[in-house]
């Protein structure tokens, strides 16, 4: 029986709760990231939403110590632990979404 990592993928909202705290459940997830526990996938568009979010006033106000070089460095460490995927540039779209009511 072959044990495989499991494989996961975490919303922009893990990264940036990580971001934040580093003594919470969201920092929790990508420490099982680094520590090999499970395979972290992460898209281009995940990390350019997260560095969007980060960058956002409001979320900069409760981080007076976020300078653009810690920003990078958790970028660069995500980036570093995750296996970066290519995706389509093609939009996908569920019957329901296509609905009015």
């Amino acid at each position: 029986m072959s044990l495989m990592r499991p494989r996961v993928v975490f919303d922009a909202n893990i990264f940036v709760q990580a971001f934040l705290s580093s003594f919470g459940p969201s920092a929790r997830c990508i420490e099982l990231a680094r520590s090999d526990q499970v395979l972290l996938f992460v898209s281009k568009n995940t990390i350019a939403e997260v560095v969007e979010v980060i960058n956002r006033p409001t979320v900069l106000s409760f981080l007076p110590d976020a300078t653009k070089e810690r920003i990078e460095a958790f970028i660069s460490d995500v980036v570093g632990i995750g296996e970066v995927l290519k995706v389509s540039a093609g939009v996908f779209k569920l019957d329901r979404d296509l609905r009015t009511e």
